[in-house]
């Protein structure tokens, strides 16, 4: 008996647990999260994450790169870290061509985590900056 009424237990919190969770499955995320945009306003989460990449506003790749490709001390390519490390612009076969003769910085802010709509804005601006950026620091290394 004792058994009995311990698997029925078990199983009403297994049917509890499987519930709908009223989250609709095209949600994103972050808007699961309690982090996420509230009435338009930033957490402060989001908004660390969007301070720590508002370097990129205004900002020129090309310019950067060229910058950069003139002192070989300040060489260095943008990575973004999420499960992996990822170099925007390049190929892993590129990467590896190069990696002998170049640092890595990790842009702040950019990793998988997803703090609201402000901070994905963001990151795209800083993916695409990266994208440029570091294909004109391969391309100024090989020329080299």
């Amino acid at each position: 008996m004792r058994l009995f009424r311990c698997l029925s237990l078990m199983g009403v919190a297994l049917l509890m647990a499987c519930q709908d969770s009223g989250v609709r499955p095209d949600q994103n995320t972050a808007d699961r999260t309690p982090e996420s945009n509230v009435e338009g306003r930033m957490s402060r989460k989001e908004a660390k994450a969007v301070e720590a990449m508002s370097w990129v506003e205004g900002a020129d790749p090309v310019a950067d790169a060229r910058a950069a490709l003139r002192d070989p001390k300040s060489i260095e390519l943008l990575a973004f870290a999420s499960r992996a490390l990822s170099f925007p612009g390049l190929s892993a076969e590129q990467y590896a061509e190069i990696s002998k003769r170049v640092r890595y910085r990790v842009v702040q802010g950019a990793g998988d985590v997803l703090y609201g709509q402000a901070h994905r804005a963001m990151r795209r601006k800083v993916h695409a900056y990266a994208t440029v950026y570091n294909a004109e620091i391969y391309r100024g290394l090989i020329e080299n």
